[in-house]
């Protein structure tokens, strides 16, 4: 995951999935639980960032908790650096 500032009061989301990562039914899945996730954990992030999930080939056979645990891990990181600063 990478995020950068955006100088407004909302927080963004984006996902890079590549055609490596499986079919397209396996990447829209991958995408529709990346947007729920972000959905109800969105008050837990500091607003005003853009956040870009990349997704790797090791995702592909992950379930829903797992990913969800790996990205609550990431905003957890991110709140703490951007606190910092």
């Amino acid at each position: 995951m990478v995020y950068l500032e955006n100088n407004t009061d909302k927080s963004r989301l984006g996902a890079v999935i590549s055609k490596k990562v499986g079919k397209a039914v396996i990447r829209n899945r991958f995408k529709r639980y990346i947007r729920e996730i972000f959905r109800l954990h969105r008050d837990k992030l500091n607003k005003g960032y853009d956040i870009i999930v990349i997704a790797r080939q090791s995702a592909r056979e992950a379930s829903f908790q797992i990913l969800e645990g790996e990205m609550l891990t990431c905003f957890e990181k991110m709140t703490e650096t951007t606190e910092q600063i």
